[in-house]
């Protein structure tokens, strides 16, 4: 179902029957497939044509920045064009207009053969793109198929769409109509849904460059007359998926890719984080009234690319990078309606019995829990804005505001993560707790201030007074001294999992009318992640220990063990 070198035959087989320049798009396959693509079109003498769009909030659906820029150096950039696509109006956007003209300002350095953009964006980007044809490229202007082509300003060449912009579905064969009179002016390219068919009619009618995705580099597919599609074309019908089918057991299964409902997506799974609650999982059987009593999918921290999505969903976000928030609530019960939906009693969560997790190739998500990520977030870093969640809601329930100061205990992953959040929010102190001395010198280059061995000092009998106590230790001890340690009026946030019962100091509770709250999972905070990463607030990236394929999920699961761990990623796909 992917592109290989095997496909040039089929290539070469348009070469022989169209008299012009055929140019593959790489919209059409899968990320990782796309530099192999294009080193297989320019060897099979066609040129390799690149869709740039560009979202309202100025991120990138389609072919990233990143790699158009590894394109530009495996090929002969003057083999490649850019197609840079808006939706209307958003030019408007500050956003929108900065990112477009970054984009052309890199594309006026590079040799590409020409731009192609559409009649709003070649006024609103004049001064820009006069600098991309002073470089020596050509400017092209699109025409959708309701444009009848009059008024078209100064440019260098004309791409007739067959579909509109950033759809996918039926081409209109009466776009044919347009070419001739066009190719008396200008060089004419075509796009959207191209089949053989159409290439040949095409370039019969004058058209010199022919722009195909699925049916120039695979088999031609067809979509139902007037449905709209929006489906990436290499999927397969199974995925690899790693199950747990007992305590420390697990099988590797085929499983049949599932298909978006209305209002979910179908996200190809990118990498996966390692939970202690998977690890709880494996090793146990059960977390509380959460029993694996049948096979069960680990993993609920991940990212992915959108590849397919169902109705009611903006077809353009295929191609769209994401993290997922794992999670299907209700919408309409009581604690739904009054945003508590982590609270939600028919709550749906990614690898918590019976519901499966992400150790596969692809999941569904509702749509809105699918967290469009800018390039500058990783795989990595995008999966780990799952913990990241757990550390803002605690941030938020624990009132840190600049200046607080805060107490954590436990320096495994959820506290190194509090521990950076923490001074996001602005904390003047983080004292982080922890027995382990390597843990403790982690925990300061990760934003504490000051560490405690908590079998050296007892941190409810120093005088810390803090604003806030947080647990990410599950341990009873560090509970009742962390909450001896909280200032009157002050915060205790438990956060780790530990006994399902333990001793509180109710006296000091109160007496100091402390307030002691725990957490369960999240709501709305995923954008908030996302800034404080993609600002550099907030490190992630670096908190990855180990990495792991499909096959290695026990290791992954046991990595936990070597006292050098802090997060381990699983990547399903490779």
């Amino acid at each position: 179902m992917s592109l290989t070198v095997q496909r040039a035959p089929a290539i070469a087989a348009w070469h022989d029957t169209i008299d012009a320049t055929l140019a593959g798009s790489l919209y059409a396959v899968e990320s990782q497939l796309r530099l192999d693509c294009a080193r297989v079109l320019v060897d099979a003498g066609c040129a390799v044509h690149v869709d740039v769009i560009v979202a309202a909030d100025g991120t990138h659906i389609g072919v990233l920045p990143t790699e158009l820029t590894r394109v530009l150096a495996t090929v002969d950039p003057a083999s490649v064009d850019v197609h840079i696509m808006l939706s209307p109006g958003t030019i408007a956007e500050p956003a929108v207009r900065a990112e477009v003209e970054r984009i052309l300002d890199d594309l006026a350095r590079t040799g590409v053969h020409h731009v192609t953009v559409g009649r709003e964006l070649l006024a609103a980007a004049h001064d820009a793109l006069t600098a991309v044809r002073a470089s020596g490229a050509h400017v092209w202007v699109e025409l959708q198929p309701d444009d009848d082509g009059h008024g078209i300003p100064d440019v260098d060449g004309v791409l007739v769409m067959f579909i509109p912009s950033g759809t996918a579905g039926h081409a209109d064969p009466a776009c044919l109509d347009k070419i001739p009179a066009l190719a008396e002016r200008w060089p004419v390219g075509v796009d959207g849904g191209i089949t053989a068919g159409l290439a040949r009619a095409a370039a019969d009618a004058g058209a010199t460059h022919i722009v195909s995705g699925r049916a120039l580099l695979r088999q031609e597919k067809s979509h139902p007359q007037g449905k709209e599609v929006a489906m990436s074309d290499v999927l397969p019908d199974t995925m690899r998926t790693s199950v747990l089918t007992g305590q420390r057991a697990l099988a590797i299964e085929d499983r049949r890719v599932p298909s978006p409902a209305k209002g979910e997506v179908l996200v190809k799974v990118a990498a996966v984080g390692v939970c202690g609650s998977d690890v709880h999982y494996f090793r146990h059987g059960r977390i509380g009234d959460f029993v694996v009593d049948g096979p069960l999918v680990l993993g609920h921290e991940l990212s992915g690319s959108i590849v397919a999505v169902g109705d009611e969903v903006d077809p353009t976000r295929v191609g769209q990078r994401v993290a997922i928030e794992p999670q299907k609530p209700c919408h309409v019960c009581d604690q739904c309606l009054a945003g508590r939906y982590n609270l939600c009693p028919h709550m749906e969560f990614y690898a918590t019995p019976p519901i499966d997790g992400a150790f596969t190739g692809y999941v569904t998500i509702e749509s809105i829990f699918a967290h469009a990520v800018p390039d500058n977030v990783s795989d990595e870093a995008a999966a780990l804005l799952e913990p990241l969640s757990v550390a803002i809601t605690t941030m938020r329930k624990a009132h840190i505001v600049p200046g607080s100061r805060v107490l954590i205990a436990g320096a495994g992953p959820i506290g190194i993560i509090c521990a950076q959040t923490a001074r996001a929010f602005g904390a003047a102190e983080v004292i982080v707790s922890d027995p382990v001395s390597e843990r403790r010198e982690r925990a300061l280059a990760y934003g504490a201030t000051r560490t405690i061995d908590p079998a050296a000092e007892d941190v409810a009998n120093i005088g810390l007074d803090v604003d806030a106590f947080i647990d990410a230790s599950g341990a009873p001890r560090a509970v009742f001294s962390g909450i001896q340690a909280v200032r009157p009026a002050g915060y205790a946030v438990l956060v780790g999992l530990g006994n399902p019962e333990m001793n509180l100091p109710i006296e000091h509770i109160q007496n100091k009318e402390v307030w002691v709250t725990g957490i369960f999972r999240y709501t709305d905070t995923w954008p908030t992640g996302i800034h404080l990463v993609s600002s550099g607030q907030v490190d992630l990236d670096s908190l990855v220990t180990g990495r792991f394929d499909l096959d290695q999920v026990e290791a992954a699961l046991e990595s936990d063990l070597d006292p050098a761990s802090l997060k381990s990623i699983v990547y399903p796909n490779k």
